[in-house]
């Protein structure tokens, strides 16, 4: 039984999982924002097309590598424990926090221009690259923020 699993092609596994994931995201839209479903869908196919699922982790998390870039609310993400690459949420209207963020990001994180980001919370707790924040006016705190940022951290908080 264990040689019958370990001969299984990893990709096709991937991109069942993958499958998977769209049809339940899907559904989700389908129930949530029928108005504007078929955009988010797009949205979503788009932005996990540019990545590459490299492991499922025993926790459910996935590791992705690739830039990704998002203009959605990020609660329609796979729990992503590690990015290798770059994240970029930039003017993306959709988000108020950025719980549902990959845990670990290799490359540089950038979420600058969204106009209702309130609060870093669910930021990656690392970053390999530079953090940038900047340009959110509903800002006012940095609590939430990466742990570690081993680049440049350029972050912008509103103080009125």
């Amino acid at each position: 039984m264990d040689t019958e699993f370990k001969s299984v092609n990893t990709e096709t596994y991937l991109e069942c999982f993958r499958k998977i994931f769209m049809a339940n995201a899907y559904e989700f839209l389908e129930k949530s924002f029928a108005n504007e479903r078929d955009k988010c869908y797009k949205m979503l196919d788009s932005a996990l097309s540019s990545v590459k699922i490299v492991a499922i982790n025993t926790n459910g998390t996935i590791d992705i590598e690739g830039d990704l870039i998002v203009n959605f609310a990020l609660e329609y993400l796979p729990d992503i424990r590690s990015l290798k690459g770059n994240f970029i949420c930039c003017s993306n209207p959709y988000i108020t926090t950025l719980e549902h963020s990959p845990s670990i990001v290799t490359g540089d994180f950038t979420c600058s221009n969204n106009p209702n980001l309130q609060s870093l919370e669910g930021s990656p707790k690392f970053v390999g690259g530079d953090f940038y924040c900047k340009c959110n006016p509903l800002l006012i705190s940095t609590e939430g923020s990466p742990t570690t940022v081993r680049g440049h951290t350029s972050l912008e908080v509103n103080d009125n």
